[in-house]
């Protein structure tokens, strides 16, 4: 009995697989409804496709879970295995669908690592350029639709950009206006500069009274006649009572009120001017700076006595503080230079006496007095060169000062140098030649703009200026004579023309003003002439507070008046 039941059993077993079998065979690849499920027997379902499949069954269905995470249809081969090869192909078939159906573009569903997928802004399935990412105008990435995308040309909308489409690219300076050069042009869509070296329409010559202040361009006109007191002999200009504007000051020889303040107004004009008792009687020559320290400019001067004397301002008022005369020993003073000398941020005076054949140092104290006796700076000279004027400068640009000094009666110009050693010493005197025979006046300045303090002579025996350029260590190019046709009077340098070269202004004996303009290369231009109503010595200073040099004479005709010239462009 036992044994016919156990027989029985697997007869049973047997014909039960065989049975699966045949309805596994009859179930897959039966048409259905996909949107009705009852058209599929239990244990099958309709796919998109309108075919049956058999969603549970041992390999089967763990290869359907492999289709969501492909990993697991590949380990459940092994499941599979017990009910044959047909289950182990099915299970990889859930592990190829798995794969399949992660994040891929073109699906229209945008996925982990897509920016987009789909639309007219995104980059399609297989694009060089990443697909399934956004087209941006701007990511240097040239897409459908655009034109460019980060060339210089281009705009910034991916659109190409052409000269006269009113767009500036990054290859354009302008693009449409006046100063904009035109499609077309050589250099079209660049701006019209004048000065550029480029001829065009909008660069016209400059005229003084054009409306335009042009760089480099001179523009002086005759201004106002300002009277002084009593006959003057020598100017300074500056701002001698700190209110902002600059002043005049004025040495008067013959007079016991040696020195006379003319007050600026700032717009070209000038006040009457007031007198001031000197600690000297007469001043022939005169120089300001702030001696004692309280921001006010203090005059200092000599003359017939041969003393230095200093007259303080304060409040605005030159002569409320007077200083004893100084200069033991000095013979035949000529001329002085306010400078610092040595290293305690005092200003000195420096004096050339024509008869002591040396340049002496009057050592500043910081409160308007001055050290007597005088020092002697360098060595002395010959006394046949009559060093009759002086000058003073940086020329080795170690921050102390160095003097030049016209002889008369010599054969050039004598260099004092600074040692620099904080002292005030002078290195041994030397002579510079500057032209044929004496030399009468001497200035200091920038003639080329390099930075090097350079100085002019005025050559009196041949009648020319000689032109020293500085190399910046205390050392000179050999002079460069420029030939006047008339002896050379006083001589200021000064920057007029705001070129960043100091101009060259002359007072001649014919009666005129003569600037001579420096330009690159040292070259000069076309020299400039005003008529002087008689010679005299000039001074400058922005006296109409414009930016720019103006110039005042003040004139040896007996009239006892200053001439001022001012910059006028407008």
């Amino acid at each position: 009995m036992h044994s016919l039941t156990w027989s029985r059993i697997a007869l049973l077993a047997l014909m039960a697989v065989s049975s699966l079998a045949s309805c596994r065979l009859f179930v897959e690849g039966a048409a259905c409804d996909p949107n009705d499920p009852r058209t599929c027997p239990e244990g099958a379902a309709c796919n998109l496709d309108g075919v049956c499949v058999v969603t549970v069954a041992e390999g089967e269905g763990e290869g359907d879970e492999g289709e969501g995470e492909g990993d697991e249809g590949e380990g459940d081969e092994g499941e599979g295995e017990g009910e044959g090869d047909e289950g182990e192909g099915e299970g990889d078939e859930g592990e190829g669908e798995g794969e399949g159906e992660g994040d891929v573009c073109g699906d229209a569903v945008v996925g982990d690592g897509e920016q987009c997928d789909g639309g007219l802004n995104c980059r399609g399935p297989g694009d060089i350029n990443g697909e399934c990412t956004l087209q941006i105008c701007g990511d240097n990435i040239v897409d459908n639709g655009e034109a460019c995308d980060g060339a210089p040309d281009c705009n910034a909308d991916c659109t190409r950009s052409e000269c006269g489409d009113l767009i500036v690219n990054l290859a354009e300076e302008c693009d449409g206006g006046f100063n904009c050069r035109a499609p077309g042009d050589p250099l079209e869509c660049t701006v019209r500069i004048c000065g550029d070296g480029i001829v065009d329409p909008t660069c016209t010559p400059s005229v003084c009274g054009d409306g335009f202040v042009d760089l480099g361009e001179l523009c002086l006109a005759q201004g106002t006649t300002v009277p002084t007191a009593v006959l003057p002999a020598d100017i300074e200009a500056g701002d001698v009572d700190d209110d902002g504007t600059i002043d005049l000051v004025v040495a008067h020889p013959g007079a016991t009120d040696a020195f006379e303040l003319i007050k600026g107004n700032g717009d070209g004009t000038f006040g009457l001017g007031a007198l001031s008792t000197g600690s000297v009687a007469g001043a022939n020559v005169v120089s300001i700076g702030d001696l004692n320290n309280d921001g006010e400019l203090d005059a200092v001067g000599t003359g017939p006595s041969n003393q230095i004397g200093v007259v303080i301002t304060s409040g605005g008022v030159l002569g409320a503080g007077l200083d004893p005369p100084v200069g033991s020993g000095l013979n035949d003073t000529r001329d002085i230079a306010v400078a610092f000398v040595d290293d305690d941020a005092f200003l000195d005076v420096a004096v050339i006496a024509l008869q002591s054949n040396a340049l002496l140092i009057h050592f500043g104290n910081g409160d308007g007095t001055l050290r007597d006796p005088p020092v002697l700076f360098g060595t002395t000279y010959d006394p046949n060169f009559f060093a009759a004027t002086l000058a003073t400068a940086d020329f080795d640009n170690d921050g102390a000062a160095d003097f030049v000094a016209g002889c008369s009666q010599g054969q050039g110009t004598l260099l004092f140098m600074n040692t620099g050693s904080g002292n005030g010493d002078g290195e041994p005197t030397t002579l510079i030649a500057s032209g044929v025979g004496g030399v009468g006046d001497v200035a200091t300045g920038d003639l080329d703009g390099d930075g090097n303090d350079d100085f002019v002579t005025g050559n009196i025996d041949d009648n020319s200026l000689g032109l020293h350029f500085g190399n910046g260590d205390g050392t000179f190019d050999a002079a460069q004579n420029l030939p006047l046709g008339v002896g050379p009077g006083p001589i200021v340098l000064s920057d007029l023309n705001d070129d960043g070269r100091d101009d060259i202004i002359v007072v001649t004996p014919d009666q005129k003003l003569r600037i001579e303009r420096p330009s690159a290369g040292r070259a000069l231009q076309p020299v400039t002439f005003f008529d002087l109503l008689a010679p005299g010595t000039p001074t400058v200073g922005d006296f109409n507070g414009d930016g720019r040099g103006d110039i005042a004479v003040v004139e040896f005709n007996g009239t006892n008046q200053i001439e001022v010239f001012v910059s006028s462009s407008l």
